[in-house]
């Protein structure tokens, strides 16, 4: 059993050396697997059978509720390794900080649910009544999502489920925030086909890019909704602009223009595509639209868990913490259908995705206290 913070960096820098670009894991869920079999967890690996992602269900218990560690280990690409001062899957401690890629997202953070689960189990044994359970894959970062989470859910029974999702919630120091759910996402990839022609002859041609531009003017222009006390207003971004076109005396024929959407409970998708759809046939083009949709908005905002939550983060760290729904989208989307109570918390998330990701070092050393007295409030002393 971990039990020092030595030992804690130890494991951490064990995870973090693995090179787990998504959706590949070299090594870590193996990590994983031989660090919590030891406990006595059963272990099942769920790869998906076309897909190079693997995902680890473990389970310690057999009665009683579930609670759900959920986490990923790959990340993203680390990007130009010249611009890392330390190689991003050579962790390093300086000053405090763990530095890699994946030191915050997400495997500070699944390096502290299993210390926290080693030592409830080796105070506890089989002497309460629960589930302790890991679900974790190599596929939340990147475009083969479906093949995690929503896949392994397919090979494991429907329980009754309070759920953790390790994702980098906090924003300036351990303990300040609670994600209590997210927006939905939703995807647009449009493509807009005009008349290809001669720039000198504007009367034989028909310019997708001008019914581009006042697509993305107009949208911009909708203020889709206000949000709500628990959400912030529904968003759209335009992440992709391209067209067929390599010559500055051609128009090109046809424009694609992608549309990232983040909405909130205020509004459904066939609002958000009938707004689309009114912009789209003002426009007098041809136009060809597909649609993507990755999750629906989930709130987890009262219950056992998130109190249990509250507690404990106002017992180790003296802090008490905000809820919010901001930022991006995570795998909790996929188990809040399923009727569980779910939240996210985790280290702090300034250095996400970015050049020189870090992680302090007194976070590794509080977060598994914050994740063992959840687990202590849920199953043992049961004050909310």
């Amino acid at each position: 059993m971990i039990d020092s913070i030595e030992e804690i960096i130890k494991l951490a820098k064990k995870l973090v050396s693995v090179p787990s670009i998504t959706p590949l894991d070299p090594a870590c869920q193996d990590i994983i697997a031989d660090y919590l079999k030891k406990l006595n967890f059963e272990i099942q690996h769920l790869p998906h059978p076309n897909k190079k992602v693997k995902n680890l269900y473990a389970k310690y218990g057999t009665t009683g509720s579930l609670f759900l560690f959920l986490g990923h280990t790959d990340v993203v690409s680390p990007g130009t390794l010249k611009n890392w001062t330390y190689p991003p899957f050579t962790p390093t401690i300086k000053k405090d900080y763990l530095y890699g890629r994946g030191t915050q997202d997400m495997k500070g953070s699944i390096v502290a649910m299993m210390y926290a689960a080693a030592k409830f189990v080796k105070q506890h044994g089989n002497n309460f009544n629960g589930q302790i359970g890991f679900l974790i894959t190599s596929a939340e970062e990147g475009n083969d999502y479906l093949a995690g989470i929503p896949y392994a859910l397919t090979k494991l029974p429907q329980e009754k489920i309070k759920c953790l999702v390790g994702e980098p919630s906090c924003e300036k120091y351990l303990g300040d925030t609670i994600r209590i759910g997210r927006r939905g996402s939703l995807k647009a990839y449009l493509t807009l086909n005009g008349q290809q022609g001669h720039v000198a002859y504007p009367q034989q041609i028909k310019n997708p890019i001008d019914a581009g531009a006042t697509v993305i003017n107009q949208i911009n222009a909708i203020n889709w909704c206000n949000g709500n006390t628990h959400f912030p207003p529904t968003t759209i971004q335009c992440v992709h602009i391209s067209c067929d076109n390599q010559a500055t005396n051609v128009t090109p024929g046809s424009m694609s223009i992608w549309f990232a959407i983040r909405y909130s409970n205020e509004i459904t998708i066939d609002d958000i595509k009938t707004k689309f759809f009114h912009i789209l046939d003002q426009q007098n083009i041809e136009y060809e639209i597909q649609w993507e949709h990755s999750g629906k908005p989930f709130l987890t905002n009262k219950g056992k868990l998130l109190n249990a939550t509250h507690k404990a983060i106002q017992q180790i760290t003296n802090k008490k913490a905000q809820e919010s729904t901001a930022g991006g989208t995570s795998d909790g989307r996929f188990i809040a259908p399923l009727g569980a109570e779910v939240i996210e918390f985790g280290t702090c998330n300034n250095t996400i995705h970015m050049v020189n990701e870090k992680v302090k070092v007194s976070e590794l050393n509080d977060l598994p206290k914050i994740y063992y007295e959840i687990l202590n409030q849920l199953f043992i002393t049961k004050n909310y």
